[in-house]
Formats: structure tokens, C-alpha cells, sequence
């Protein structure tokens, strides 16, 4: 079993029977509620892993999208002390105090979610992002690198997200300038995504792995 599609093609080379077989999101799906949401746009991760979920480029882009927009700011996420440490240091360098925030653990990042509008998925690489799976769950309008693997998975560019080309900055900057500006495309982005999803369920994932193990003892 593999996680994401990008695999499928190494393993199939290799004269292996293989299924994309998902992690299901844990996070009960929020309801169709357009309730009013912060102006925030959230990013998750171990900050010690700051180059490999995209941080220190984050803080670029916010240089260059937050001026335009006095009214969001961006929360990041995650314990790790180097991480942390550094970042503040860039955060400084680029004045950003005042728009960046690090929030450090949080142990109710649902209840996160479901208050907060855009989620920001910028990393280098992942295997299946399942903050972004989250994120759309909790109704949050998703914008993501196309990086390897997994945000391909989730995200139809334009319907239940924005996906952006692998590290390309400028379109990144471009595009979440484009969502901030518009918030009926945030609208849509956020009614479609948890309805998009079903497929990443505990009850479907479960359903396939029941299917499988039943395949496998037949044999």
C-alpha cells in the first residue's frame, strides 16, 4: 500500500500489486456554516523542520502579499526552539513583527481551524499532508505548493483549493494576493472542500482496508 499516486508508477515498475491506500482525516467534518472567520491565514508545522515546511519562504511571501492587506496577518504553528529562534530572527529582518505570528503547540488546532479563514500549505516536500486535509475539513479556504507528493491528491485547482506550482514563489504571491482580494472565491473554496473529502473518511478508508485484507485471505 502507498500513500499518494506518486508512487504508483515506481512501485508498478517493479511487477508489485499496489493500492493507493490514504491516511483518513480524523477530524469530524465542520458544517456548511459560512460563519464569520478571522482574518488569518494559518500554517502548521514542527518548526525545526522550518526549511522542509517552507517557513523561511513564507516570511517572503508575507513581506510581499501582507502590506497590501492591513487587515489579515499570518499564525504559524508548532513547537521546535532552533526553529523558532531563527524565524524570529527573519520575522525581524523583515519587519514583520506585527503581521507574523508564532503560536508555538497548540492542542486544539480544530477549534483553530474551524475560526480561521485561509489555510497555507508551502512546503519543499511531504509525503500526505494531512494538515491540509484538516484544514479542509474545518471549511478553510486552501492554497498549497503542488510539491511532491500529496497536495495533488487533495486539492482540485480552483474547486476545494488553489494549487500553486511546485516552489514557483511569484505565483504563490500572485495567487494568495488573488484569495485575500476575493472573498467570494474564498467562499467557494471553503463551501466545496469539506465536501470533497469524503473519500479521506474513516469510514471509506476503513471500507477499502476491509476490502483488501478480504482480497489478500482469498488468495
Amino acid at each position: 500500500t502507498i500513500l499518494t499516486k506518486f508512487d504508483y508508477e515506481f512501485f508498478s515498475q517493479r511487477n508489485k500489486k499496489i493500492i493507493v491506500m490514504e491516511n483518513p482525516t480524523s477530524f469530524e467534518v465542520i458544517d456548511q456554516k459560512q460563519e464569520d472567520r478571522k482574518k488569518v491565514i494559518l500554517a502548521v508545522g514542527n518548526l525545526d523542520r522550518f526549511e522542509h515546511k517552507g517557513f523561511d519562504n513564507l516570511l517572503e511571501i508575507a513581506k510581499e502579499v501582507l502590506p497590501n492587506h492591513p487587515k489579515w496577518e499570518i499564525n504559524i504553528i508548532g513547537s521546535g526552539t532552533n526553529g523558532k529562534r531563527l524565524l524570529e530572527k527573519k520575522i525581524t529582518t523583515l519587519k514583520l513583527e506585527d503581521k507574523v505570528k508564532l503560536l508555538g503547540f497548540k492542542d486544539n488546532i480544530k477549534e483553530i481551524m474551524s475560526s480561521s479563514e485561509v489555510f497555507i500549505l508551502t512546503s519543499r516536500n511531504e509525503g500526505l499532508p494531512m494538515v491540509l486535509l484538516e484544514a479542509i475539513s474545518q471549511g478553510m479556504a486552501c492554497i498549497s505548493y503542488d510539491c511532491i507528493s500529496g497536495p495533488s491528491d487533495i486539492i482540485e485547482n480552483g474547486k476545494n483549493g488553489l494549487l500553486i506550482e511546485n516552489q514557483n514563489m511569484n505565483s504563490m504571491i500572485h495567487n494568495l494576493d488573488k484569495l485575500l482580494l476575493d472573498e467570494q472565491l474564498r467562499i467557494k473554496l471553503r463551501k466545496n472542500g469539506p465536501l470533497s473529502i469524503n473519500r479521506f473518511s474513516i469510514e471509506k478508508v476503513g471500507c477499502k482496508w476491509e476490502k483488501l485484507i478480504n482480497e489478500v485471505l482469498t488468495i
